[in-house]
């Protein structure tokens, strides 16, 4: 019974406790937030004639963004962690008569606490799922220093790999709808 319990501990032990992501994602929270308030204005209008001169920002373009996580690892298929998500934008700003008026380029910055749920973990392969919340902000005068509470949902995550690994997320939130990366288990 002892020897059986002493095989379990050093097994588990065998486990690397500590995970390092860098990633690359798009199709983040803001460019979804920023398309629907740019649809919304676009649609709404001002009530004004077509000589309006009223502007707005399509908040579309992106040059996606880059996530840096650590994890840890409690249990044999949980993780908790942080990440740190920098969101490149670009905002054109535009009257409803489509006049372009200039860019303004703006960095959104969130910090968010996630919890990663294994469902398949063997050495080579692991599927997950993951949650995350977080809060997001931007340092622009013209967004009036935009800050907001964030989140994100990933349903299914592919890791393969060992020590060293990639991985591909399908999800929504401040990583995006698809997220991509490599993973250093330690």
């Amino acid at each position: 019974m002892i020897s059986v319990v002493i095989n379990v501990k050093a097994q588990e032990s065998k486990i690397p406790r500590n995970q390092i992501e860098v990633s690359y994602g798009f199709y983040t929270t803001s460019h979804f937030l920023g398309k629907v308030f740019t649809t919304m204005k676009k649609s709404i209008g001002s009530g004004r004639e077509t000589n309006d001169t009223s502007s707005y920002y399509d908040l579309w373009k992106s040059k996606g963004n880059l996530n840096i996580s650590y994890k840890y690892r409690p249990l044999k298929k949980l993780y908790v962690g942080l990440s740190f998500i920098c969101d490149f934008d670009n905002a054109v700003k535009t009257n409803k008569n489509g006049t372009n008026f200039g860019i303004s380029n703006f960095n959104l910055y969130t910090i968010a606490l996630e919890i990663k749920y294994l469902y398949l973990n063997n050495k080579i392969i692991q599927l997950y799922g993951f949650l995350g919340a977080g809060y997001s902000l931007t340092f622009n005068k013209e967004f009036n220093d935009l800050k907001f509470f964030n989140g994100q949902l990933t349903p299914l995550g592919i890791r393969i790999g060992n020590k060293i690994g990639g991985f591909a997320e399908i999800g929504f939130g401040y990583k995006g709808v698809a997220n991509i990366g490599l993973s250093l288990n330690i």
